[in-house]
């Protein structure tokens, strides 16, 4: 399926109904993982500045819990998070803790910060 090209000023509501679209250097995607030793998939709706390494924005299905990357920015990708913040109240991660939030899930966070 091909992603909707969109402005940015209209892609919040995109973001707060996680659907997938291309913006003017932003983006978001579905990002799949399947669970270790069983047929269980779990989502995460992630929202990209300029590239796959820098989400701005992740959504994990089974916390139901918004992450917001609060890595310092330059001035686009700050006007990038401004325009797509999903308008409700997010957890702040370091960008090395929001990775892990996307390709590992929070409860891998959650051992690496315990251990």
């Amino acid at each position: 399926m091909s992603k909707p090209k969109i402005a940015n000023y209209n892609a919040r509501q995109y973001v707060q109904n996680h659907k997938v679209f291309e913006g003017s250097h932003t983006f978001a995607e579905w990002f799949e993982q399947g669970i270790d030793g069983t047929r269980d998939i779990v989502k995460r709706y992630v929202v990209y500045s300029y590239r796959y390494d820098f989400p701005i924005f992740v959504w994990d299905e089974l916390s139901n819990t918004w992450f917001e990357n609060a890595t310092k920015y330059r001035a686009t990708t700050s006007k990038h998070r401004s325009q797509l913040h999903p308008l409700c109240d997010t957890v702040k991660l370091c960008l090395e803790d929001l990775l892990i939030v996307r390709d590992k899930g929070i409860a891998y966070l959650a051992e690496k910060e315990f251990a």
